[in-house]
């Protein structure tokens, strides 16, 4: 098994060369889980996540609630990430971090060796919510406690088949982060982090559940149309995350595998991660939560 894990983060760390990703570490990576997984980038944009009745995998822009999106400015000034004292939204962690990064690797690795191409929507779970999915009913599997219905609660395929139906699971049970400042809420992402990503090209502000998952008579549609799981993070010498590596279903053009998301690290990234910092290459990060949900 260690040969495996080895195999596979060689393979990662040579598709990371050939990527656009970062190409400069920092000089001491301090990370929360063992090891972390060099991933590669995605050189396109991870294509987006529908219903089942959606013809096809691009986002409809048509789509966006124009009057409730407004342009961010580009050069917005820098805030240095803090690691969060205490949030409402999102309830303590009670298992290990690393505990549940060391699992993610095993499921990361084995879903990647599949390579399930992209399929949207339907019993397959071939998209990014099906990947997502998928995590899910794996970790259950590897960490038992996980599976114990009267300790944790988990979205499910029958009744949240979109990422945008899954943001909002995760809103009711009291365990998502809207994320206005992506450079500000850096050092929420951690291992087991999942991550919303919104409508290509688009930037979002003032955002509500409502614009981010859809009203709940479903018109008009969420600006979500992304999901992924966090496997690992890098951070810096003072601590603060600028860097992670995220496990999703891609586009038609790659199955699904682990990427890396618009990194704080120089590089062909940088002027991706100024415009969407810590987002999914062109595609703003406006949310996360824990993967698991503690019941109240």
């Amino acid at each position: 098994m260690q040969a495996s894990r080895l195999s596979f983060f060689g393979v990662l760390v040579v598709l990371a060369l050939f990527s656009f990703g970062c190409k400069s570490d920092p000089k001491i990576e301090k990370t929360t889980t063992p090891p972390t997984v060099s991933a590669p980038v995605a050189s396109n944009p991870t294509s987006t996540d529908t219903t089942a009745a959606a013809p096809k995998e691009t986002p409809t822009t048509t789509t966006t609630p124009t009057p409730a999106t407004t342009t961010t400015p580009t050069t917005t000034p820098t805030t240095t990430p803090v690691t969060p004292t205490e949030d409402h939204d999102i309830p303590d962690r009670v298992l290990s971090e690393n505990r549940i990064g060391t699992q993610l690797i095993y499921i990361t690795e084995s879903i990647t060796a599949e390579k399930l191409p992209y399929i949207v929507g339907g019993p397959q779970l071939q998209d990014c919510s099906g990947i997502f999915l998928r995590i899910i009913d794996s970790l259950r599997a590897h960490i038992p406690v996980l599976a114990n219905k009267s300790k944790y609660i988990f979205p499910n395929a029958k009744e949240h088949r979109s990422s945008r139906g899954i943001a909002r699971w995760y809103y009711e049970h009291h365990n998502l982060h809207i994320v206005e400042d992506g450079k500000a809420d850096a050092n929420r992402i951690r291992p087991g982090s999942v991550m919303f990503f919104a409508n290509t090209d688009k930037q979002y502000s003032n955002m509500t559940i409502d614009l981010l998952a859809g009203p709940p008579s479903g018109v008009p549609k969420g600006v979500i149309m992304h999901i992924a799981t966090v496997v690992s993070v890098v951070k810096d010498d003072a601590g603060n995350v600028i860097k992670y590596t995220m496990m999703h279903g891609r586009n038609s053009k790659y199955p699904a595998s682990p990427t890396g998301g618009n990194c704080d690290c120089g590089g062909s990234t940088a002027k991706q991660h100024a415009i969407f910092p810590f987002g999914n290459y062109n595609q703003q990060w406006v949310a996360i939560a824990n993967i698991e949900t503690p019941v109240q």
